[in-house]
């Protein structure tokens, strides 16, 4: 009996250090690689499970819709401005209330995302977004001009809080959910953002000719009401990594691991926003990002009233060229994704899909630069070749400034993964904000062929300078891979121990 017992003291006693040294493991692995479900036992990516194509699908569809509502009313809405008595300077306020609200929201939802958890950011922003795009639609009953804008500006700012809760959540659940598909993952979820922006006034223009100004409004608000119902019955409400609370609680019962407490402390928001920001890398990798946003925003809200006057093109009939090139978007995005995922210097692939983005806008209107009179056939055209090359290098962006933030030390966690999201979409929602109002000015000052060539421009000055950043990247060998940022920051901070 006495031997029995002292059996089972030792056997304790060999279980006590045991469970100390699993903690810690379990620090390091939560915090370094949150994502290794998405490899098998060989180190190769597994197949997809039915559970995150469950999620593809729901972001997916969220993302699509939430492009949609951005521009849904672009073929109609500066024509319904007039009709009650509103400049094209009026109108183009709408636009930019929408993306201001996005651009003070972006932050917010990042700090919120690993607070609230994302599934439920993604969840209210589905229902916020669904519930303002039918009230936009009921927006059209109203006559009086100083009345009809107001409540467009007050509607949009609402309903832009859920499009940037939703783009948030998306982009972090897919940085969390498919670490080793990223580029291709992304690929798929800013394709349908894209899509959506491209199908937006397609269906805009479709459905105005059809029902008038509301029914684009009431069917797209429904059918994101509709969405979170489902999502909210189908999804979980909170996913395997979706766990910073639990790893703040574990981090405060092992703070005498003094290397899991300093990688808790760098994770604190100002940190981490400091460490993005003094990442040379992102600066260009923005002010790519900016030209890309300007590409869309800057022209698509102007195109308008443009064609009209010259090539008399009726908003129904203009909703056609956006249906057109958003089969083009589409077509491309997926073959975008897996060629950007194969090339580790994604520098170089950015400077060329820019190049030919700089041809397409220099196409459409024409550009004077051509010598040649504007026709429907340079529209269509130039704006395949813009949402052909845009397809590509938007979505590339976003895994650039996440690889670059993680090689400079940002934690690999979803905190980490939630802020760069909410950085790539405040910085778009800055092109968004100045894009229609730049578009307008510069038309203002050299008409909408100027606008074309000034665009042309701004792209050709980002691709000499994402060229000569690649060709650096490619003679000093430098790594885009996470996992050897992470390893290299960890040596770094192992060579100095007092750092923090």
């Amino acid at each position: 009996m006495r031997r029995k017992e002292d059996d089972g003291k030792r056997e304790l006693s060999d279980q006590q250090p045991q469970e100390k040294s699993d903690t810690t493991e379990d620090c390091r692995t939560t915090e370094e690689a949150p994502g290794e479900t998405d490899k098998d036992a060989s180190g190769s990516p597994s197949k997809i499970s039915s559970h995150q194509r469950r999620l593809l699908v729901f972001l997916g569809a969220a993302t699509v819709l939430a492009g949609c509502c951005t521009l849904v009313q672009v073929p109609f809405f500066p024509h319904e401005a007039r009709l009650r008595g509103l400049t094209s300077a009026q109108s183009s306020v709408v636009f930019s209330s929408f993306s201001l609200s996005e651009l003070l929201s972006f932050p917010v939802t990042g700090w919120l995302a690993p607070r609230l958890g994302v599934m439920r950011l993604f969840h209210a922003g589905v229902a916020i977004a669904g519930v303002t795009g039918v009230a936009f639609g009921l927006v059209g009953l109203v006559g009086d001009s100083t009345a009809f804008l107001s409540a467009s500006v007050a509607v949009r700012v609402a309903e832009a809080v859920g499009t940037a809760a939703v783009q948030t959540a998306a982009r972090t659940i897919v940085a969390s959910q498919f670490p080793e598909r990223l580029n291709t993952v992304l690929g798929f979820i800013e394709t349908m953002s894209g899509a959506g922006l491209c199908l937006g006034p397609a269906l805009g223009g479709a459905l105005y000719a059809l029902g008038g100004y509301g029914l684009s409004f009431y069917f797209l608000g429904g059918l994101q009401l509709l969405l979170f119902v489902a999502g909210v019955v189908m999804m979980p409400t909170e996913l395997p990594s979706d766990d910073d609370q639990r790893q703040q609680q574990k981090l405060d019962e092992d703070e005498e691991d003094s290397s899991c407490w300093r990688r808790w402390r760098r994770s604190s928001f100002l940190r981490m926003l400091a460490l993005i920001a003094l990442t040379p890398d992102n600066w260009l990798t923005c002010a790519a990002l900016l030209v890309v946003a300007h590409n869309w925003l800057s022209v698509d809200p102007q195109l308008e009233v443009y064609v009209h006057d010259t090539l008399d093109i009726s908003p129904a009939e203009l909703g056609l060229f956006f249906l057109g090139s958003f089969v083009v978007y589409a077509a491309a995005g997926a073959a975008w994704g897996r060629l950007s995922d194969a090339v580790e210097n994604t520098f170089l692939l950015v400077s060329g899909f820019l190049s030919m983005t700089a041809l397409g806008v220099l196409l459409m209107p024409p550009s004077p630069l051509f010598g040649l009179p504007p026709s429907r056939l340079l529209l269509g055209f130039g704006m395949g070749i813009r949402e052909l090359f845009q397809a590509a290098a938007y979505p590339i962006l976003l895994g650039l400034l996440l690889r670059r933030s993680i090689a400079r030390g940002l934690p690999d966690t979803v905190r980490g993964r939630a802020l760069v999201a909410a950085v790539y979409g405040t910085v778009y929602s800055v092109g968004k904000v100045a894009g229609p109002m730049v578009g307008s000015a510069v038309i203002g000052l050299v008409e909408f062929p100027g606008l074309g060539t000034s665009l042309g421009a701004a792209n050709i000055v980002m691709v000499v300078l994402m060229l000569g950043r690649g060709l650096v990247f490619w003679l000093r060998k430098e790594s885009m891979q996470i996992t050897d940022a992470v390893a290299h920051s960890d040596t770094e901070k192992k060579a100095e121990p007092g750092t923090v």
